[in-house]
């Protein structure tokens, strides 16, 4: 089944560190996963999906100039007993 979507809310720091070159940021929270929980992800430059300190996956998926794609990871896969630690690390090169 593909995944479209027309609108996406881009998450990046603001005001005078937007510029900057070599950036890695480090969006980290702790939640249950229930079944059917899935988290979609895009990125300009690259990212990686921690679940639990284990690896999941990396992207972006490579597309065409001017493209991007979304990759879709199934997070109860991953889910251990009570709250669960989701970290995702992007690096931007400018």
């Amino acid at each position: 089944m593909e995944h479209f979507f027309f609108e996406a809310i881009p998450v990046w720091v603001s005001g005078d560190k937007i510029d900057l070159f070599n950036t890695k940021l480090v969006f980290e929270t702790h939640i249950e996963i229930k079944e059917n929980y899935k988290i979609f992800l895009s990125a300009f430059d690259y990212y990686r999906l921690t679940i639990n300190g284990s690896f999941v996956g990396f992207g972006p998926a490579r597309s065409a100039k001017g493209y991007a794609r979304v990759d879709i990871y199934d997070l109860y896969k991953f889910h251990n007993t009570g709250i669960d630690e989701i970290c995702i690390e992007v690096a931007g090169y400018g």
